[in-house]
């Protein structure tokens, strides 16, 4: 998990279509997960996309924060 912050930009539909300056493809996935809940942990939103260099990445919305992580990459 690298949890480091990127900058998304979203479409009117609330799905990113950019991430940083990679051009988003396709969204793969979409889902929302609150974690640990017993532990207080909040609802996040969930995407696993492909960019136009080939790489997928999964991030996230900390919707507390309103802002977005990078969660992982795949190879």
């Amino acid at each position: 998990m690298l949890m480091k912050t990127v900058k998304v930009v979203c479409n009117r539909d609330n799905m990113p279509v950019q991430i940083n300056n990679l051009k988003v493809q396709q969204v793969l996935e979409y889902w929302k997960d609150t974690g640990c809940w017993w532990a207080g942990e909040k609802e996040k939103s969930f995407c696993r996309v492909l960019c136009v260099d080939g790489g997928v990445y999964e991030i996230y919305l900390d919707h507390e924060q309103q802002q977005w992580y990078l969660y992982k990459t795949y190879d």
